[in-house]
């Protein structure tokens, strides 16, 4: 076989043409819309109790709240979704998971003894990964966040407030 520089013979003259077959494959794909039914209202732990016992502070109780974040999903949609907890200030590694950096307020700082875990259907989550949700489920999954000691408490001061903001987000895939 030889190669056979293009010369005005063969780039063609007006008028002629040159067909080629080709041929073409696709799937076609519904896709639907999601969208929160609600915007998300703030997470208020309200009082948080703690004990102060031989040089350290312990939390009393566990403060879990649920996140209201109901979805109403329209039309067709096909595939996997995921859902992620972006945090707005980073993560701190605690026993193994990936919780919510809590600011200390008064401070202005990341506070060394409070974070907040995300549990997905009662199962601890790593915030900041994708997990998977069922979108067809009417309810969706249980999302709650729960404020937790990681430190010895020495920062806890009576009166002190503390924040942490996220992005919920619903990736199809």
């Amino acid at each position: 076989m030889s190669v056979i520089p293009p010369t005005a013979a063969t780039i063609g003259v007006p008028g002629e043409e040159y067909k080629m077959t080709m041929n073409m494959r696709g799937t076609i794909t519904a896709s639907g819309t999601c969208k929160f039914k609600e915007r998300l209202t703030p997470i208020d732990f309200g009082e948080v109790y703690y004990s102060a016992m031989s040089g350290s502070n312990t939390l009393k109780d566990v403060a879990t709240k649920e996140l209201d974040a109901v979805m109403d999903c329209s039309e067709d949609y096909f595939g996997a979704t995921n859902m992620v907890l972006t945090p707005g200030k980073g993560t701190v590694d605690y026993q193994g998971t990936k919780l919510m950096q809590v600011v200390d307020d008064s401070k202005g700082t990341v506070s060394k003894d409070l974070a907040i875990r995300l549990l997905v259907n009662s199962v601890s989550q790593n915030i900041g990964e994708d997990f998977a949700v069922d979108i067809t489920q009417p309810s969706g999954p249980k999302l709650e966040v729960e404020l937790v000691q990681i430190g010895n408490g020495k920062s806890f001061v009576s009166g002190a407030t503390f924040s942490a903001t996220a992005t919920l987000t619903l990736n199809f895939l």
